[in-house]
């Protein structure tokens, strides 16, 4: 293992539009000792092609082609080839500045830290918009606390990683059964494997993260957003399970919007109920008395009853 290595890990997806940008960034770094790994995982674009273009000019690439197997496989897959001391990834949507490599290793250098992570850029058809990460301590607990409750974004491409920390945690793996958020599962278990860990916030941000319309995340339907957060929340509380269930807000409020478009209120009313009261205090007053809120109460067919009657009043209202 180099020390002063660091591997970027890039799995890539019908990414052709995009994957230019996204090398071509990578490759401009002022940092000039890194590694590319690019994982195409069975993209049926030009992807593979592009690639195998890249690599057949700079050294540093290597390109891995396997058959798609899903975002967390080849994430996996990335941290199975790694060479490099620290590790990093990026998103074929997304770009670094030249200066992101350089920066998280100088800091990571000066404190020690085996976890560097920094702001980043939202960027989508409208502009760019800077997102703080800012947690206002550096220590685990708070850390680790701020992935689960989403008050910092479990993601890996604005965090550069210890390679030590995988090791420590006895191999720590991405869950192929996932494919998003599997990111937030490693980052949370890849600390408390490591309690001793040592993290250091950088506050400015390198990177741009497209929010891209197609993108997974973006077309989960109820079902699946169901399962994948259920998933979550259930993953957290077993490797945090002194941790207040209400801290898992962010997630059991998507579960529960997925299972009232589902029509399963009976489920919903039942589901998490530590947040419900959360809930209620975020809605307006009118909302509390839509279909949503009697479904949250436990009375589904009230709630419809009242939506008939608002319904009824407008159209009378309107009429005159």
């Amino acid at each position: 293992m180099n020390n002063s290595l660091i591997s970027i890990i890039v799995p890539i997806y019908k990414a052709q539009q995009t994957i230019h940008r996204c090398i071509d960034s990578l490759l401009a770094q002022t940092y000039p000792n890194f590694e590319l790994i690019l994982i195409d995982d069975g993209s049926p674009d030009r992807c593979g092609l592009i690639c195998d273009e890249y690599a057949a000019k700079d050294e540093r690439i290597v390109v891995v082609h396997q058959q798609n197997r899903g975002v967390a496989t080849a994430r996996q897959r990335g941290i199975d080839l790694l060479r490099g001391a620290y590790f990093i990834y990026c998103d074929p949507d997304d770009w670094a500045e030249p200066e992101m490599l350089e920066q998280l290793w100088k800091k990571a250098q000066e404190v020690e830290a085996d976890l560097v992570w920094c702001d980043f850029y939202s960027d989508d058809e409208k502009g760019t918009h800077y997102v703080s990460q800012d947690i206002g301590s550096e220590m685990n607990d708070d850390f680790v606390d701020a992935l689960a409750n989403a008050r910092i974004m479990g993601v890996l491409w604005n965090k550069l990683i210890n390679r030590r920390l995988c090791i420590n945690a006895g191999g720590v793996k991405f869950d192929d059964k996932l494919f998003c958020c599997e990111d937030l599962l490693f980052v949370v278990t890849l600390f408390m494997r490591n309690p001793q860990a040592k993290i250091a916030y950088h506050q400015r941000a390198y990177y741009h993260y497209w929010q891209n319309s197609n993108s997974i995340l973006h077309s989960l339907n109820a079902e699946k957003s169901i399962y994948i957060y259920q998933t979550i929340v259930t993953r957290l509380e077993e490797l945090l399970p002194h941790t207040p269930k209400d801290d898992f807000y962010f997630y059991e409020r998507i579960v529960i919007g997925g299972l009232y478009q589902q029509g399963r209120y009976e489920e919903m009313h039942r589901l998490y109920r530590e947040v419900h009261a959360r809930i209620f205090r975020e809605m307006s007053f009118t909302a509390r008395f839509s279909h949503f809120g009697f479904c949250l109460y436990g009375y589904p067919r009230l709630g419809r009853l009242i939506e008939r009657i608002k319904t009824i009043l407008k159209n009378i209202i309107h009429a005159r």
